[in-house]
Protein backbone atom coordinates (compact mmCIF):
# COMPACT_ATOMS: atom_id res chain seq x y z
CA UNK A 1 0.00 0.00 0.00
CA UNK A 2 1.43 3.36 -0.99
CA UNK A 3 0.70 6.80 0.31
CA UNK A 4 1.64 8.46 -2.99
CA UNK A 5 -0.87 11.02 -4.22
CA UNK A 6 -0.67 12.79 -7.58
CA UNK A 7 -1.24 16.50 -6.97
CA UNK A 8 -1.16 17.65 -10.58
CA UNK A 9 0.22 17.08 -14.04
CA UNK A 10 1.53 20.22 -15.69
CA UNK A 11 4.00 21.55 -18.22
CA UNK A 12 7.51 22.10 -16.89
CA UNK A 13 7.25 25.79 -17.82
CA UNK A 14 4.43 26.18 -15.27
CA UNK A 15 6.49 26.78 -12.18
CA UNK A 16 4.07 25.82 -9.41
CA UNK A 17 1.18 23.37 -9.26
CA UNK A 18 -0.76 25.78 -7.04
CA UNK A 19 -0.75 28.65 -9.53
CA UNK A 20 -1.59 26.71 -12.72
CA UNK A 21 -4.55 24.56 -13.65
CA UNK A 22 -3.60 20.90 -13.59
CA UNK A 23 -3.83 19.00 -16.86
CA UNK A 24 -5.63 16.29 -14.91
CA UNK A 25 -9.40 16.26 -15.49
CA UNK A 26 -10.26 16.56 -11.79
CA UNK A 27 -8.47 16.80 -8.42
CA UNK A 28 -7.29 13.44 -7.12
CA UNK A 29 -7.49 11.83 -10.58
CA UNK A 30 -4.74 9.24 -10.86
CA UNK A 31 -5.00 8.29 -14.55
CA UNK A 32 -5.08 4.68 -13.24
CA UNK A 33 -1.67 5.50 -11.81
CA UNK A 34 -0.18 5.68 -15.32
CA UNK A 35 2.13 8.67 -15.40
CA UNK A 36 2.65 10.78 -18.51
CA UNK A 37 5.77 9.75 -20.40
CA UNK A 38 7.60 12.25 -22.58
CA UNK A 39 9.56 11.00 -25.59
CA UNK A 40 12.31 13.61 -25.80
CA UNK A 41 10.88 15.67 -28.66
CA UNK A 42 8.88 18.09 -26.52
CA UNK A 43 8.77 21.75 -27.41
CA UNK A 44 10.69 23.88 -24.91
CA UNK A 45 8.55 24.23 -21.77
CA UNK A 46 6.05 21.55 -22.88
CA UNK A 47 7.63 18.62 -21.05
CA UNK A 48 4.98 17.04 -18.83
CA UNK A 49 5.83 16.75 -15.14
CA UNK A 50 3.93 15.17 -12.25
CA UNK A 51 3.65 16.89 -8.88
CA UNK A 52 3.19 14.27 -6.16
CA UNK A 53 3.39 13.77 -2.42
CA UNK A 54 3.77 10.95 0.07
CA UNK A 55 3.76 10.88 3.86
CA UNK A 56 7.50 11.65 3.81
CA UNK A 57 8.18 13.50 0.54
CA UNK A 58 6.70 16.15 -1.75
CA UNK A 59 8.11 16.77 -5.20
CA UNK A 60 7.97 16.65 -8.96
CA UNK A 61 8.85 13.83 -11.36
CA UNK A 62 9.59 13.86 -15.08
CA UNK A 63 10.01 10.76 -17.24
CA UNK A 64 11.26 10.45 -20.81
CA UNK A 65 11.46 7.20 -22.74
CA UNK A 66 12.99 7.05 -26.20
CA UNK A 67 10.68 6.15 -29.11
CA UNK A 68 7.44 6.30 -27.12
CA UNK A 69 4.28 7.53 -28.76
CA UNK A 70 3.70 11.27 -28.13
CA UNK A 71 1.01 12.16 -25.60
CA UNK A 72 -1.89 14.32 -26.77
CA UNK A 73 -1.16 16.81 -23.95
CA UNK A 74 2.57 16.99 -24.60
CA UNK A 75 4.18 19.33 -27.08
CA UNK A 76 5.95 16.58 -29.07
CA UNK A 77 6.59 16.77 -32.77
CA UNK A 78 9.05 15.34 -35.24
CA UNK A 79 10.37 18.85 -35.96
CA UNK A 80 11.68 19.42 -32.43
CA UNK A 81 15.19 18.63 -31.27
CA UNK A 82 15.35 15.11 -29.86
CA UNK A 83 16.77 14.84 -26.31
CA UNK A 84 18.02 11.33 -27.13
CA UNK A 85 19.68 12.18 -30.46
CA UNK A 86 23.28 11.00 -30.53
CA UNK A 87 22.96 9.32 -27.12
CA UNK A 88 22.87 5.63 -26.24
CA UNK A 89 20.53 6.19 -23.30
CA UNK A 90 16.94 5.06 -23.65
CA UNK A 91 15.27 6.84 -20.72
CA UNK A 92 15.61 9.73 -18.31
CA UNK A 93 13.93 9.99 -14.92
CA UNK A 94 14.22 13.13 -12.80
CA UNK A 95 12.76 13.59 -9.32
CA UNK A 96 13.17 16.71 -7.23
CA UNK A 97 11.55 17.76 -4.01
CA UNK A 98 11.96 17.78 -0.28
CA UNK A 99 11.48 15.49 2.66
CA UNK A 100 8.68 16.50 5.00
CA UNK A 101 10.11 14.78 8.06
CA UNK A 102 13.35 16.09 9.56
CA UNK A 103 16.36 13.83 9.98
CA UNK A 104 16.09 11.55 6.96
CA UNK A 105 19.70 11.13 5.77
CA UNK A 106 20.30 10.58 2.04
CA UNK A 107 22.41 7.53 2.99
CA UNK A 108 19.11 5.88 4.02
CA UNK A 109 17.36 6.60 0.70
CA UNK A 110 17.04 3.93 -1.95
CA UNK A 111 16.02 4.28 -5.57
CA UNK A 112 16.03 1.80 -8.39
CA UNK A 113 14.09 -0.15 -10.93
CA UNK A 114 12.26 -3.45 -11.04
CA UNK A 115 12.60 -5.57 -14.16
CA UNK A 116 10.28 -8.44 -15.04
CA UNK A 117 12.96 -10.27 -17.05
CA UNK A 118 16.70 -10.77 -16.62
CA UNK A 119 18.80 -7.93 -18.03
CA UNK A 120 20.51 -10.25 -20.52
CA UNK A 121 24.25 -10.29 -21.06
CA UNK A 122 26.06 -8.01 -18.65
CA UNK A 123 29.53 -6.56 -19.21
CA UNK A 124 32.47 -8.26 -17.45
CA UNK A 125 32.49 -7.87 -13.66
CA UNK A 126 35.53 -5.57 -13.79
CA UNK A 127 33.54 -3.07 -15.87
CA UNK A 128 30.68 -3.08 -13.37
CA UNK A 129 32.80 -2.78 -10.22
CA UNK A 130 35.61 -0.47 -11.44
CA UNK A 131 33.61 2.81 -11.22
CA UNK A 132 32.68 2.04 -7.60
CA UNK A 133 36.32 2.01 -6.46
Amino acid sequence: NTSTRVRSVRYASQTNHNTHKSLLPEPGYCMSCNLPINNGTEEQGKTLVVDFETNLFVGTAMLRIRDTKPLPLGGCSSGNKDYFEGKKRTFQAVVRGKFLAPGIPMSECITGQVFNKPAGSLPPRIVLTAPVR
